[in-house]
């Protein structure tokens, strides 16, 4: 069957003059401003325009006729095709069923859903929560969930006909509805009826707060949802709806594209912080596949989402295990061997259009590979592979992104994971080492033209990244991340860093001190990474609590080139203090004597020196080649005691690796130290100072 050409759904942000019309929510009449046009997702994909009603907040499409939602337009397969999305990839069980949990369950007993489509949440009530329950939904999706889940879904739209002997039902959810209807008010009035006096509806809709141009097309085509979605809600629009009919008790929840709300017509308690019980969610997911034909789309959507939450609760084995099942159906199904994500990457083509991608591959093949690139990485700690599922997931995130938009759709959570599978690329590339392949990935990054909020995630990554090389001694790819990161001071840092500040802080004090030897620079970063770090640790941050000696140790070493005297003090302090093993305290006094040594700071040298000396007089095996030149040097230059200098440069010509700069400039020192001849002029041992991390 032929295709229908592509269509551009580009949104116009240009301005229109205004339309006088009624406004559906709050019924002022006059003229409405103009928001933006867009092509309707019906064909002929007229353009569509969108007002404001500056009276009440509310954004509506005038006169676009409903849509009839008992069959889908165009072929069958279309319809398959959206269905096997909304099974796979597009439908949130979790976010769907979430506000069930704000009220007390157990004075629940009787549940409805209008426009329940294929019928997650009924499941979840009737199967997790033990609830009895009714679906109205004349859609293809809907009769779908009544045949594979055996779901007591009417065929029709709420109305008197379908309550005629229907008893009231303790709460009502209408979920994605009301955006839907063309008179909000006419909906509302036959809704009040079938809930009981003490009962609950709860709404969720699209937030029109969310539609802005700076608003990505992941996140705006759903909104909008051009053809289907009529009138749009801000919060005060939609309370103010509700108290028209009588709900005048409610609990609002606002998020950036979506409004949840619980109301009722008595006061009642409710907890609109509450979150879904995870582990409830999980069981019946378990229970749910247990039962399904592992080959189904269904199987396929649901095994992902359970996928999903056991890596995101941390349950790696049990995830390894539900990810082999998707392989074996997967490959079944398909012919694609998800094992091999290299392979299964070749078989993706774009651009190509909605339906047949579906036919293809799984809807939710990026978020599987996102999560199995993370598994291999964070889990596994297997580099390479977790790059290879993350570039399949980039692949098949945009792929499905694109073919989407064909039809004149979207996804938010696909574009989020297509970044996520981008970072995730460059975290991995960082975590083998794999110096093109960052250098690729930052080429790349700072060369395509970019909205501001993935710059702002590119350069959080960055600089995590940044700061693990660092302190892990990984100087070198460190030196390459810093150059795509903005040029900052340690007061002028980007907002986006957040609870990873200190940390950063620390590695640009470690990266200035080991790197690029500015000791005075590392002390102005490390200065303000100890104040973030503090201020974590009086918040029981336990991470920045195991940073704070590193950081200390730090400073010390930073103080001993650049302020000597204070270096000194501070040494001697904690020496003192005897907050440390003693031998990590032997360790730290030999390298902040070496490095005032190698600074010029004799005298304070001087002063360290018997905190050095005494220990290898119980221990000489601790004696290092790079201590052993340092020790010479000060009583060469310091004390003129040549017969002292000869000693201790023998020592370190025996302790270096024969052929190295340090051997041979020992050897040197000590022929000429042996024969009091005058020596050259040296203050440090080459390469001699080992960075801290």
């Amino acid at each position: 069957m032929p295709q229908e050409s592509p269509v551009c759904f580009a949104i116009d942000w240009a301005p229109q003059p205004g339309v006088d019309f009624a406004c559906p929510v709050c019924r002022t009449a006059g003229p409405k401003r103009f928001v933006l046009a867009v092509p309707s997702q019906l064909p002929p994909h007229p353009s569509l325009r969108l007002y404001a009603c500056d009276a009440c907040g509310s954004l509506s499409f005038p006169d676009v006729p409903v849509p009839s939602y008992a069959s889908a337009p165009g072929p069958a397969t279309a319809s398959q095709a959206a269905i096997k999305f909304y099974l796979e990839q597009g439908a949130a069980p979790d976010v769907m069923v979430e506000p069930l949990f704000w009220l007390d369950r157990q004075t629940i007993h009787r549940y409805a859903e209008v426009g329940c489509g294929f019928g997650f949440g009924l499941d979840f009530a009737r199967e997790a929560l033990g609830w009895s329950v009714q679906g109205y939904d004349p859609s293809p999706a809907a009769e779908a969930g009544r045949e594979l889940l055996d779901l007591p879904i009417t065929p029709d739209y709420l109305g008197p006909a379908t309550l005629q002997d229907v008893s009231p039902f303790d709460l009502i959810l209408a979920s994605e509805v009301i955006e839907h209807i063309s008179d909000p008010h006419a909906f509302l009035t036959a809704l009040a009826p079938a809930i009981t006096p003490s009962g609950w509806l709860i709404l969720t809709t699209p937030n029109a707060a969310g539609v802005h141009p700076a608003a990505t097309p992941g996140t705006l085509l759903p909104l909008l949802t051009p053809g289907y979605h009529l009138v749009l809600f801000n919060a005060a629009s939609l309370t103010r709806l509700l108290d028209e009919h009588g709900f005048t008790q409610h609990y609002l929840r606002a998020t950036a594209t979506t409004l949840t709300i619980v109301a009722s017509r008595q006061p009642f308690a409710a907890n609109p912080e509450a979150v879904l019980d995870r582990d409830l969610y999980r069981s019946y997911l378990q229970r749910r596949l247990a039962i399904l034909d592992p080959d189904l789309p269904l199987a396929h959507g649901l095994a992902g989402r359970l996928f999903k939450e056991q890596v995101n609760a941390g349950q790696y084995r049990q995830a390894l295990e539900t990810f082999s099942h998707l392989v074996a159906s997967i490959g079944q199904r398909y012919g694609l061997d998800l094992d091999d994500p290299v392979q299964v990457r070749a078989t993706i083509s774009t651009p190509q259009d909605f339906y047949r991608f579906a036919n293809q591959v799984p809807m939710n093949l990026c978020g599987l590979a996102y999560r199995r690139g993370f598994l291999a990485l964070h889990h596994e700690q297997q580099a390479d592979r977790a790059q290879r599922y993350f570039n399949l997931g980039e692949v098949a995130g945009a792929a499905l992104c694109q073919a989407l938009r064909g039809i004149g759709a979207d996804d938010g959570e696909t574009e989020h994971l297509v970044e996520l599978c981008r970072l995730g690329a460059l975290e991995a590339a960082v975590a083998a080492q794999d110096v093109p392949a960052v250098s690729a990935w930052l080429s790349q990054a700072t060369a395509e033209p970019a909205l501001v909020s993935w710059q702002v995630r590119a350069h959080s990554y960055i600089a995590r990244c940044f700061s693990d090389r660092v302190l892990a001694g990984d100087h070198a790819l460190a030196d390459l991340l810093i150059t795509a990161l903005p040029a900052t001071t340690p007061t002028d840092l980007p907002e986006h860093l957040e609870r990873d500040t200190g940390r950063f802080l620390l590695a640009r004090g470690l990266h200035a001190l080991n790197r690029q030897g500015d000791a005075a620079g590392a002390l102005a970063w490390l200065a303000a990474a100890r104040e973030q770090l503090q201020a974590r640790v009086a918040g029981g941050d336990v991470v920045a609590r195991e940073l704070l000696p590193t950081l200390l140790t730090a400073q010390l070493y930073a103080q001993a080139s650049a302020a000597p005297a204070e270096s000194l003090v501070n040494t001697l302090a904690r020496q003192a203090e005897a907050q440390r093993s003693a031998q990590e305290q032997r360790a730290i006094n030999a390298e902040v004597f070496q490095r005032l040594v190698h600074a010029g700071a004799y005298r304070e040298a001087e002063q360290l020196e018997p905190l050095v000396l005494h220990p290898l007089a119980a221990s000489p095996t601790e004696l290092t080649a790079p201590l052993a030149f340092t020790l010479g040097i000060l009583a060469l230059n310091l004390k003129a005691d040549h017969t002292a200098a000869h000693g201790w440069f023998l020592r370190a010509t025996q302790l270096s690796p024969i052929g190295t700069d340090l051997a041979l400039l020992a050897s040197q020192l000590a022929h000429r130290t042996s024969a009091n001849l005058p020596p050259p002029d040296v203050m440090s041992a080459p390469n001699s100072s080992p960075p801290v991390s």
